[in-house]
């Protein structure tokens, strides 16, 4: 018999989880968020799948179809299955069809480009497929503004006169 040369195909990308009416909202930066695909082999069984995250390149509003600088192959993040053979899977990579899913969490605001791909147990690596395009928020700024210092001039004032307040105001949140 001849080795199998033919790698799986990665599609039909999901994201869940908030979504409202099947759309999916803007996740803040920090936040969670699953995403999901299929991957298919018409020869040999799904061994493994995993993904990569990218920024969107600056001056663009689309992803581009392949990341750039991509992971090694095995090197990205790896995904789980949890289909197997039949409703319910085993969660083990074992059959030419496998819903594959990872949590992602985005440490950093923007719009991200999601990608994934998969390997068949002949060691074929798929390309990696588009999914998705995400939304990242940054983090509300919840840590308030210290002031570091507090000075006065003239050190005593006669009514009436003028007072001249210096204050030194530090906000971690806004770069000095």
């Amino acid at each position: 018999p001849r080795p199998d040369m033919t790698p799986p195909i990665v599609n039909q990308f999901i994201l869940f989880s908030p979504i409202t009416n099947n759309v999916v909202t803007t996740i803040t930066q920090g936040q969670s968020i699953g995403f999901g695909a299929f991957a298919k082999d018409v020869l040999s069984t799904i061994a493994a799948a995993e993904y990569t995250i990218q920024d969107l390149l600056s001056g663009t509003t689309v992803c581009p179809t392949l990341p750039v600088n991509p992971p090694a192959n095995g090197s990205a993040v790896s995904m789980a299955t949890d289909t197997a053979s039949g409703p319910g899977g085993s969660g083990v990579f074992d059959s030419l069809q496998e819903s594959i899913r990872a949590i992602v969490t985005p440490q950093t605001s923007g719009k991200k480009c999601l990608y994934a791909h998969a390997q068949d147990s002949a060691g074929n690596w798929s390309a990696y497929g588009l999914g998705p395009l995400l939304t990242v928020a940054p983090q509300a700024d919840t840590t308030a503004p210290t002031m570091d210092s507090f000075t006065f001039s003239p050190p005593q004032v006669v009514h009436p006169g003028t007072v001249t307040l210096i204050v030194g105001v530090t906000d971690p949140a806004v770069a000095n």
